[in-house]
């Protein structure tokens, strides 16, 4: 038995970048809990980052897991997003991750979908109760989707009986 405290930060990196961070210290034997929802703006997320990983990867009280939205390029990106915010933040993080031996795991944009408003409203994380924006939302679905592929997290709400 560890006295260590097992986290999950999520991230939607964009322009507007959603994060949550989740105590998944007993799951799924214990139900996750939400530690935090928050929207970084782009000016902000190399200091929050910074910040996150000082307080959590290099503090041995506690073991951090990272799951990340990855960026797709298609032959549309450019027509989408002139930015490269989501690359450089993701090469950021993943970095980071290998410098503090963390885990780190990017999910497609479309796995996302799987917690529906519908369905997260279901399991008491009302998408708009105190949450800034789709990034944050999104970072919501990244972290749920996490923890039912690799943790075998089966909240009630969550799925459907054919699911």
């Amino acid at each position: 038995m560890t006295n260590k405290e097992h986290l999950l930060f999520s991230c939607d990196p964009g322009k507007a970048t959603g994060t949550s961070l989740w105590d998944i210290t007993d799951a799924p034997v214990e139900e996750p809990s939400l530690h935090w929802t928050e929207e970084v703006a782009e000016h902000d997320f190399y200091p929050f980052i910074d910040d996150l990983f000082a307080k959590y990867a290099s503090n041995p009280k506690y073991d951090l897991e990272l799951v990340c939205e990855n960026f797709i390029i298609t032959a549309n990106t450019h027509k989408v997003t002139p930015g490269t915010w989501s690359l450089r933040y993701i090469g950021a993080l993943e970095y980071l991750c290998w410098k503090h031996n963390v885990k780190f795991t990017l999910q497609s944009p479309a796995q996302r979908m799987f917690a529906s408003d519908e369905k997260m409203e279901n399991m008491g994380i009302a998408p708009t109760d105190g949450i800034k924006g789709g990034h944050t939302r999104d970072a919501l679905r990244h972290a749920i989707v996490y923890l039912v592929m690799k943790y075998k997290w089966r909240p009630e709400g969550l799925l459907d009986t054919d699911e």
